[in-house]
Protein backbone atom coordinates (compact mmCIF):
# COMPACT_ATOMS: atom_id res chain seq x y z
CA UNK A 1 0.00 0.00 0.00
CA UNK A 2 1.15 3.13 -0.94
CA UNK A 3 0.71 6.48 1.41
CA UNK A 4 0.66 10.01 0.09
CA UNK A 5 2.20 12.60 1.91
CA UNK A 6 -0.61 15.07 3.79
CA UNK A 7 2.01 17.96 3.04
CA UNK A 8 1.91 17.54 -0.71
CA UNK A 9 -1.84 16.94 -0.69
CA UNK A 10 -2.12 20.25 0.53
CA UNK A 11 0.54 21.84 -1.65
CA UNK A 12 -1.10 20.42 -4.79
CA UNK A 13 -4.64 21.92 -3.41
CA UNK A 14 -2.95 25.38 -2.72
CA UNK A 15 -1.72 25.69 -6.33
CA UNK A 16 -4.80 24.54 -7.52
CA UNK A 17 -6.99 27.23 -5.62
CA UNK A 18 -3.90 29.82 -6.99
CA UNK A 19 -4.00 28.86 -10.68
CA UNK A 20 -7.62 29.56 -10.25
CA UNK A 21 -7.84 32.80 -8.71
CA UNK A 22 -4.90 33.70 -11.36
CA UNK A 23 -7.58 32.52 -13.95
CA UNK A 24 -10.19 34.41 -12.45
CA UNK A 25 -8.54 37.79 -12.74
CA UNK A 26 -6.04 39.88 -15.23
CA UNK A 27 -2.42 41.11 -14.39
CA UNK A 28 -1.96 44.63 -15.68
CA UNK A 29 0.82 47.18 -16.10
CA UNK A 30 -0.28 50.61 -16.77
CA UNK A 31 2.42 53.14 -17.31
CA UNK A 32 4.11 51.58 -14.78
CA UNK A 33 1.52 51.08 -11.93
CA UNK A 34 -0.14 47.53 -11.27
CA UNK A 35 -3.82 46.58 -11.25
CA UNK A 36 -5.56 43.06 -11.01
CA UNK A 37 -8.95 43.01 -12.84
CA UNK A 38 -11.39 40.68 -12.79
CA UNK A 39 -12.09 38.75 -15.46
CA UNK A 40 -15.81 38.71 -14.83
CA UNK A 41 -15.87 42.84 -15.19
CA UNK A 42 -14.11 42.43 -18.75
CA UNK A 43 -16.41 40.12 -19.68
CA UNK A 44 -19.06 42.70 -19.05
CA UNK A 45 -17.13 45.12 -21.67
CA UNK A 46 -16.26 42.43 -24.24
CA UNK A 47 -15.53 44.58 -27.24
CA UNK A 48 -13.13 47.12 -25.43
CA UNK A 49 -9.49 47.15 -25.83
CA UNK A 50 -8.91 45.09 -22.58
CA UNK A 51 -11.22 42.52 -23.32
CA UNK A 52 -9.75 41.57 -25.93
CA UNK A 53 -6.12 41.85 -24.18
CA UNK A 54 -7.01 39.34 -21.67
CA UNK A 55 -9.24 36.95 -24.15
CA UNK A 56 -7.62 33.45 -25.63
CA UNK A 57 -7.18 34.82 -29.18
CA UNK A 58 -4.75 37.48 -27.40
CA UNK A 59 -3.09 35.50 -25.20
CA UNK A 60 -3.80 31.51 -25.59
CA UNK A 61 -4.81 28.98 -23.96
CA UNK A 62 -2.10 29.25 -21.49
CA UNK A 63 -1.91 33.67 -20.75
CA UNK A 64 1.48 35.00 -19.20
CA UNK A 65 2.21 35.08 -15.69
CA UNK A 66 3.94 38.69 -16.37
CA UNK A 67 1.23 41.88 -16.64
CA UNK A 68 0.54 42.98 -19.86
CA UNK A 69 1.76 46.39 -20.48
CA UNK A 70 0.15 49.77 -21.49
CA UNK A 71 1.60 52.85 -22.31
CA UNK A 72 -1.20 54.94 -20.52
CA UNK A 73 -1.53 57.28 -17.47
CA UNK A 74 -1.75 54.73 -14.60
CA UNK A 75 -3.51 57.38 -12.91
CA UNK A 76 -6.27 57.82 -15.20
CA UNK A 77 -6.62 53.71 -15.71
CA UNK A 78 -8.10 53.43 -11.95
CA UNK A 79 -11.18 55.53 -13.03
CA UNK A 80 -11.07 53.50 -16.05
CA UNK A 81 -11.82 50.77 -13.81
CA UNK A 82 -14.56 53.06 -12.14
CA UNK A 83 -16.51 54.37 -15.23
CA UNK A 84 -16.49 49.90 -15.82
CA UNK A 85 -17.50 48.99 -12.57
CA UNK A 86 -20.63 52.02 -11.80
CA UNK A 87 -21.25 53.75 -15.69
CA UNK A 88 -19.96 56.90 -13.72
CA UNK A 89 -17.07 58.31 -12.47
CA UNK A 90 -16.53 61.41 -9.43
CA UNK A 91 -13.06 62.64 -10.15
CA UNK A 92 -11.80 65.04 -7.09
CA UNK A 93 -12.04 68.39 -7.30
CA UNK A 94 -8.44 69.47 -7.00
CA UNK A 95 -7.03 65.92 -9.15
CA UNK A 96 -4.98 66.66 -12.82
CA UNK A 97 -7.64 64.60 -14.08
CA UNK A 98 -10.01 66.23 -16.03
CA UNK A 99 -13.46 65.16 -17.92
CA UNK A 100 -12.09 65.56 -21.31
CA UNK A 101 -8.68 64.06 -20.22
CA UNK A 102 -10.78 60.84 -19.24
CA UNK A 103 -13.36 61.35 -21.75
CA UNK A 104 -10.28 60.54 -24.20
CA UNK A 105 -8.82 57.52 -21.87
CA UNK A 106 -11.94 55.69 -22.26
CA UNK A 107 -12.18 56.00 -25.84
CA UNK A 108 -8.62 54.62 -26.47
CA UNK A 109 -9.48 51.83 -24.19
CA UNK A 110 -12.69 51.12 -26.78
CA UNK A 111 -15.65 52.86 -24.78
CA UNK A 112 -17.23 54.85 -27.47
CA UNK A 113 -19.68 57.77 -26.95
CA UNK A 114 -19.71 57.62 -23.89
CA UNK A 115 -21.87 60.64 -22.28
CA UNK A 116 -20.29 63.15 -20.74
CA UNK A 117 -22.97 63.65 -17.47
CA UNK A 118 -21.66 60.28 -16.24
CA UNK A 119 -18.56 62.32 -15.26
CA UNK A 120 -19.26 64.52 -12.16
CA UNK A 121 -16.70 66.70 -10.11
CA UNK A 122 -16.16 66.71 -6.74
CA UNK A 123 -17.61 69.61 -4.77
CA UNK A 124 -15.01 71.58 -2.76
CA UNK A 125 -16.18 74.33 -0.64
CA UNK A 126 -12.38 76.30 -1.42
CA UNK A 127 -13.22 76.15 -4.97
CA UNK A 128 -16.16 78.55 -4.16
CA UNK A 129 -15.19 81.33 -6.05
CA UNK A 130 -13.98 79.62 -8.69
CA UNK A 131 -17.41 78.34 -9.40
CA UNK A 132 -19.10 81.44 -8.65
CA UNK A 133 -17.08 82.75 -11.43
CA UNK A 134 -18.01 79.93 -13.61
CA UNK A 135 -21.80 80.04 -12.82
CA UNK A 136 -21.82 83.81 -13.32
CA UNK A 137 -19.92 83.57 -16.94
CA UNK A 138 -22.61 81.18 -18.14
CA UNK A 139 -25.06 83.23 -16.79
CA UNK A 140 -23.84 86.50 -18.83
CA UNK A 141 -23.65 84.27 -21.96
CA UNK A 142 -27.54 82.72 -21.36
CA UNK A 143 -28.49 86.19 -20.73
CA UNK A 144 -26.96 87.58 -23.78
CA UNK A 145 -28.16 84.86 -26.19
CA UNK A 146 -32.07 85.36 -24.46
CA UNK A 147 -31.82 88.78 -24.95
CA UNK A 148 -31.14 88.45 -28.19
CA UNK A 149 -33.52 86.18 -28.61
CA UNK A 150 -36.49 88.73 -27.06
CA UNK A 151 -34.98 91.42 -29.34
CA UNK A 152 -35.96 89.49 -32.44
CA UNK A 153 -39.38 88.38 -31.30
CA UNK A 154 -40.30 91.85 -30.15
CA UNK A 155 -39.30 93.47 -33.80
CA UNK A 156 -40.88 90.78 -34.98
CA UNK A 157 -43.79 91.63 -33.13
CA UNK A 158 -43.24 95.12 -33.86
CA UNK A 159 -42.99 94.70 -37.89
CA UNK A 160 -45.86 92.17 -37.88
CA UNK A 161 -48.62 94.58 -36.18
CA UNK A 162 -46.83 97.65 -38.41
CA UNK A 163 -47.75 95.73 -41.15
CA UNK A 164 -51.16 93.88 -40.94
CA UNK A 165 -52.03 98.02 -39.87
CA UNK A 166 -51.02 99.26 -42.99
CA UNK A 167 -53.05 96.26 -45.08
CA UNK A 168 -56.45 96.71 -43.15
CA UNK A 169 -55.82 100.83 -43.64
CA UNK A 170 -55.57 100.78 -47.06
CA UNK A 171 -57.94 98.39 -47.92
CA UNK A 172 -60.65 100.53 -45.91
CA UNK A 173 -59.50 103.93 -46.96
CA UNK A 174 -56.93 103.26 -49.56
CA UNK A 175 -54.53 105.37 -47.39
CA UNK A 176 -51.31 103.66 -46.57
CA UNK A 177 -50.39 106.44 -43.64
CA UNK A 178 -50.52 104.77 -40.10
CA UNK A 179 -49.67 107.13 -37.17
CA UNK A 180 -47.70 106.47 -34.41
CA UNK A 181 -48.18 109.82 -32.34
CA UNK A 182 -49.86 109.77 -29.27
CA UNK A 183 -51.18 112.91 -29.30
CA UNK A 184 -51.74 113.31 -32.86
CA UNK A 185 -55.22 114.83 -33.71
CA UNK A 186 -55.68 112.75 -37.12
CA UNK A 187 -55.44 109.81 -35.34
CA UNK A 188 -58.56 107.25 -35.25
CA UNK A 189 -59.65 104.01 -35.27
CA UNK A 190 -57.71 101.27 -32.74
CA UNK A 191 -55.48 99.77 -35.30
CA UNK A 192 -53.19 102.76 -34.51
CA UNK A 193 -53.13 102.08 -30.70
CA UNK A 194 -52.29 99.03 -31.52
CA UNK A 195 -49.33 100.07 -33.68
CA UNK A 196 -48.39 102.81 -31.31
CA UNK A 197 -48.29 100.04 -28.45
CA UNK A 198 -46.20 98.00 -30.20
CA UNK A 199 -43.94 100.84 -31.55
CA UNK A 200 -42.95 102.03 -27.93
CA UNK A 201 -39.52 101.58 -26.84
CA UNK A 202 -38.64 100.28 -30.68
CA UNK A 203 -37.05 101.85 -33.47
CA UNK A 204 -38.19 100.97 -37.28
CA UNK A 205 -34.95 102.91 -38.17
CA UNK A 206 -32.70 100.39 -40.66
CA UNK A 207 -36.07 97.98 -40.56
CA UNK A 208 -36.67 98.06 -43.92
CA UNK A 209 -35.96 93.90 -44.00
CA UNK A 210 -38.00 93.40 -41.39
CA UNK A 211 -40.81 95.51 -42.24
CA UNK A 212 -40.74 94.24 -46.10
CA UNK A 213 -40.90 90.66 -44.90
CA UNK A 214 -43.73 90.88 -42.21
Amino acid sequence: MTFVPMVDARQKTNENSSSQATAASVHFNVGGTPYQVSRSLLEQHADTMLARMASEIWQGENPPEEAMFVERDGGRFGYVLDFMRDGQVSLPAKGKITEESLLKELTYFGFLNVDPSVITTEFHYLDIPRYMALITQEYNEELTNKTKQRDALNLNITCTTVAHACCIRYMTTGNLNVCFDKTSEERSGSLDNAVVAAVQGHSLEHVTEALNKA
